[in-house]
C-alpha cells in the first residue's frame, strides 16, 4: 500500500503537470510559482500537495524554503512525503521521506531553526513489530542534508493515550495535543531544558476545559496560537486564535470567521517559516451538487482525484494579515 500511494501521487503529479492543471512554473520558486493569496483562502499547490487524497498534515518547510514535508493518507495508511529543490531551483517529484512509509505517520512540523522535524506516528516504541493502537510524538535531527533515525520523545510526553500534532517555538518549547485527562483533547506544552523536555503543562486550563482544543500552531515567539475546536458544532471543527499578553495570559479565543472556516472541518493550522502565510486543512467541497446535464464517468473520476472533492481534506493557505483585526477585537 505504501508503494501504491507513492506511485499514485507521483503519477498524479505528472498528469497534472502535463495536462496543464498545474502550470510549469509551479515546479520552481518558494511556493511552486503559485500566486500568493490575500485574505481569501486558496487551495495550496493543487495536484502537488493538495491531491484529492486525504492531505491533512503540513506543509512543513525548511527555513531556507528548499525542502517541504507533507502527509498524504488514504485510510488506514498515512505517509509523509518530501520534495527538495535542486541547484537550479526546480522541485523534485514527491518522494517517501526516509523515516516514513512503514507505519502510519503524520503532522510533520519543522523547528524554526530547521534542526529538528517532529511528527506523530503509531510505530512501536522499540521500532520493531506491529503498529500501536495510539499515536506518539517522535522527532528526527538534521545532520547536513540528511536526517537522523526517528527518536521517541519518551514517557514524559507520550502516554498510553494518543499524543499528536506537535508545534514548536523558537525557544524549543513543544506544544502538542493529548487526551491524557480523558475528557476530550487538550493542548499541553513542555519546555526544553538541559537537553530534555520537561513534564507537560496545560497551556491554559480554562481554554482546555471550555474548548477541548487540538492541533495547536504556536507562533515562533509564542505571541499567539491557532488551534482547532468543535465547540461550535459536535460534527465540525473550526479554527480559533488566542493571543498572549505581556504577562503571559492567553486571551479569549476568537473564531477565524466565515472567510476562513467553512461549513465542514477546518483544522491542522501551520505557519510558513516567515510567518506571512497560514496553511490549514479543510474538507470543504467546491463542486456544485447538481449539474444540468449530469456527470460523465470521466468527470466523476476527475472529481474523485481532484482537490475539493470533499472525500479527503486539502491544504489551503491565506495571508496572516487576517490576524490584524482579530488581535484588536475587530474580527469578522
Amino acid at each position: 500500500m505504501r508503494k501504491f500511494i507513492a506511485v499514485a501521487l507521483i503519477a498524479y503529479f505528472v498528469f497534472y503537470s502535463c495536462s496543464g492543471k498545474v502550470a510549469e512554473q509551479h515546479l520552481s520558486g518558494d511556493y511552486f510559482g503559485l500566486e500568493k493569496p490575500g485574505e481569501t483562502p486558496a487551495v495550496f499547490a493543487p495536484g502537488i500537495i493538495s491531491t484529492g487524497f486525504h492531505d491533512d498534515g503540513g506543509p512543513a518547510f525548511m527555513p531556507d524554503m528548499n525542502e517541504i514535508y507533507f502527509r498524504v493518507a488514504q485510510y488506514p495508511h498515512s505517509v509523509i512525503f518530501y520534495m527538495r529543490k535542486n541547484s537550479g531551483g526546480i522541485w523534485s517529484e514527491p518522494q517517501t521521506a526516509p523515516f516514513s512509509g512503514k507505519y502510519s505517520d503524520g503532522a510533520p512540523v519543522i523547528s524554526p531553526d530547521g534542526g529538528k522535524l517532529f511528527f506523530s506516528s503509531n510505530r512501536p516504541v522499540d521500532g520493531i513489530g506491529e503498529a500501536m493502537d495510539n499515536e506518539d510524538i517522535w522527532y528526527i535531527v538534521r545532520r547536513g542534508r540528511e536526517w537522523s533515525e526517528p527518536i521517541h520523545l519518551g514517557n514524559r510526553i507520550n502516554t498510553v493515550k494518543s499524543e499528536w500534532k506537535p508545534s514548536v517555538s523558537e525557544n524549543s518549547t513543544l506544544y502538542f495535543t493529548s487526551n491524557i485527562n480523558g475528557n476530550g483533547p487538550g493542548i499541553f506544552y513542555s519546555e526544553f531544558n538541559a537537553g530534555r523536555y520537561g513534564i507537560p503543562v496545560s497551556f491554559d486550563r480554562g481554554i482546555n476545559e471550555r474548548y477541548n482544543p487540538y492541533s495547536p500552531c504556536i507562533a515562533p515567539d509564542e505571541s499567539y496560537m491557532i488551534f482547532g475546536s468543535s465547540i461550535n458544532s459536535r460534527y465540525r471543527s473550526d479554527l480559533f486564535i488566542t493571543f498572549r499578553d505581556e504577562y503571559g495570559k492567553w486571551s479569549e479565543p476568537v473564531n477565524l470567521g466565515r472567510d476562513i472556516n467553512s461549513d465542514r472541518d477546518d483544522l491542522f493550522p501551520q505557519l510558513s517559516p516567515d510567518g506571512k502565510f497560514l496553511f490549514f486543512t479543510s474538507w470543504r467541497y467546491i463542486y456544485p451538487l447538481q449539474t444540468e446535464n449530469g456527470r460523465s464517468y470521466r468527470e466523476m473520476l476527475d472529481i474523485y482525484t481532484s482537490p475539493g472533492n470533499g472525500r479527503g481534506a486539502d491544504i489551503y493557505w491565506v495571508s496572516t494579515s487576517i490576524f490584524d483585526n482579530l488581535r484588536t477585537g475587530n474580527g469578522r
